[in-house]
């Protein structure tokens, strides 16, 4: 569009600056919505806040459409305050949320100061507020394969407690009777066999003295002598 420039003069002088070369450049590309959640301190959701991206564009024009019908204009921001829009309508504010505000939001731009231009309408974003979602944080739905895989950690965690517990009762047990059996043994009286303790009992053999066998011939008719010696046992 050709340079601009900036033109200042006072009593004294008049200054020019520096040529600046003007482009404006027409909306096109690709057109992103984008979701954040506003929470408060005691983390309950508030709001909800749309944000409209364009690849390029000197001067874009945005409306916001709700589920493809009602375009949230002006005069729809009276009716229902709840509805506010920032920095130049790129930015989209659910504030006060409401079970009925859900459903699918997009945006769609053109350019500004051309009425016959076509618009560029970005993918169509769902906000879904429920009565649980107003009351309590943040929830994440969790898919069946991360639930299978989470039942299956709990499960084997719980079966090697269990098996854990066997081991150290089993072992608690086992020492217990090992030391009763070690105490009964140490109390038990000594007993000593009883030939240990006996007195010792004189036990008289006989012994005979006995002649050759020639003098036993001589004294067939002669008396034997007898005689005890104690021997003990």
């Amino acid at each position: 569009m050709g340079a601009a420039r900036c033109w200042v003069r006072n009593e004294v002088q008049e200054l020019t600056s520096e040529p600046l070369t003007l482009e404006v450049v027409p909306v096109g590309g690709d057109v992103n919505v984008e979701v954040d959640y506003l929470y408060t301190s005691n983390s309950k959701l508030a709001a909800a806040r749309l944000t409209c991206y364009v690849s390029r564009g000197s001067f874009p024009l945005v409306s916001w459409l709700f589920n493809n019908e009602t375009q949230m204009s002006s005069k729809m921001q009276q009716v229902r305050p709840q509805y506010a829009q920032m920095d130049w309508r790129h930015i989209l504010i659910l504030a006060k949320l409401d079970p009925k505000d859900s459903g699918y939001y997009k945006c769609r731009v053109r350019d500004r100061y051309d009425d016959s231009a076509t618009w560029l309408e970005s993918n169509a974003v769902l906000i879904q507020v429920k009565d649980w979602i107003l009351d309590n944080t943040p929830q994440e739905t969790a898919s069946p394969e991360t639930s299978a895989i989470t039942t299956e950690i709990i499960a084997i965690v719980f079966c090697s407690f269990l098996l854990l517990t066997l081991a150290v009762s089993s072992y608690c047990v086992y020492m217990m009777i090992d030391n009763k059996k070690g105490l009964r043994s140490s109390s038990a009286p000594n007993i000593l066999p009883s030939s240990a303790t006996s007195d010792v009992l004189p036990l008289s053999v006989p012994i005979f003295h006995l002649e050759d066998k020639e003098a036993d011939k001589c004294s067939t008719g002669r008396s034997v002598n007898t005689q005890y010696v104690e021997i003990p046992v």
